[in-house]
């Protein structure tokens, strides 16, 4: 055997077998996770991890080096045992390492989940309050809306509503008056020119056109009151109005029920405590001649009664007339004269 140079040559030994050197190193700086020998021994693989290279300034074959190499220069690897290396070397085995990422990733979860659980509580409660300030709102309208219509809105009541006064002999003013009054209390809320605007607005024919300059000038309706009780009211009017009654006649081309209604409007306006019969007894006097008679021996229960017979006996005298009429045209006929021929 030759001499060995220094340690950190590589040993070369000297056999008489044709094998070539191999040095610790060769075997140590192998492919990861597996030890070389050659290419005339069979491989034996151990970790890499688990094998020390020799320390410098020591020599592989220095006594109690877990390195041997027998004289036939082969290198036997030390046995190496679980948890061991080679002879008087232990070492422990590396455990599981911890996962702090892992453990991070599950406590964030548990986090987010817990997140969300109170986010869906936190939206069911106001989705809650929501709906609770929804009926609340919706009940609140309702109930306002019931009251609204409960309570009586002011309107204008035209002439749809409201009565007119025209000046007519039948009319009473003073009942047109007390019943624009009562409109202007339960309203409550015009001023004395709105009252003036209504009540003019009110007025038709003669009393129309005898205050329409009073229009713009009147400051109270007050004022326009006067003035229809000085034109048209009972006490100041009262022997014109009863001329009017007594003047007057039933014309056949009239209505029967229209007349009969003025003339006993007009009479009680006069004699407001008049009877029916006491008011049949005088339109019996304003009937046509030809059925004052027939009328006057008639009992009557009431003022309709009385306007049904009237229209019957009218409707008879009528026919009579006509067929009068036509006898006397005949009769004239027969009883005249042949008249001359013109051409003789």
């Amino acid at each position: 055997m030759k001499k060995l140079g220094p340690a950190t040559q590589s040993p070369a030994v000297e056999s008489d077998d044709t094998v070539p050197p191999t040095s610790p190193e060769a075997l140590v700086t192998a492919p990861a996770g597996m030890a070389a020998s050659p290419s005339s021994s069979p491989a034996t693989a151990f970790p890499s991890d688990l094998v020390q290279p020799p320390q410098a300034g020591t020599s592989p074959f220095t006594t109690g080096s877990p390195w041997s190499f027998p004289p036939t220069g082969r290198f036997d690897p030390p046995t190496v045992a679980h948890g061991s290396l080679g002879v008087g070397i232990t070492a422990e085995l590396p455990s599981a390492a911890p996962q702090p990422a892992a453990d991070a990733i599950v406590d964030f979860g548990a986090k987010l989940d817990k997140l969300v659980e109170t986010m869906m509580v936190c939206f069911a409660q106001q989705n809650a309050a929501a709906a609770a300030a929804t009926a609340s709102a919706t009940a609140s309208a309702a109930a306002a809306s019931t009251a609204i219509r409960s309570v009586p809105v002011p309107t204008l009541r035209t002439e749809e509503y409201l009565r007119t006064f025209g000046g007519e002999p039948e009319e009473e003013p003073e009942d047109f008056i007390a019943e624009v009054e009562a409109y202007f209390t339960e309203v409550g809320a015009l001023n004395h020119r709105h009252q003036v605007l209504v009540a003019h607005r009110q007025l038709r024919g003669v009393a129309a056109r005898q205050n329409k300059y009073y229009t713009a000038s009147d400051a109270r309706v007050a004022d326009l009151w006067r003035r229809l009780r000085a034109s048209f009211g009972t006490e100041a009017k009262f022997a014109e109005l009863l001329a009017k009654f007594t003047a007057s006649s039933y014309n056949r081309r009239d209505p029967l029920e229209v007349y009969i209604d003025k003339q006993q409007r007009l009479y009680r306006r006069l004699f407001p405590n008049s009877s029916d019969e006491r008011v049949v007894y005088e339109l019996i006097k304003q009937m046509p001649a030809s059925i004052r008679a027939t009328l006057a021996v008639g009992k009557y229960g009431s003022l309709d009664e009385f306007g049904r017979t009237a229209q019957r006996v009218l409707s008879l005298s009528a026919d009579g007339e006509r067929k009068k009429s036509t006898e006397n045209w005949r009769r004239a006929v027969e009883t005249s004269p042949p008249q001359p021929d013109a051409s003789a």
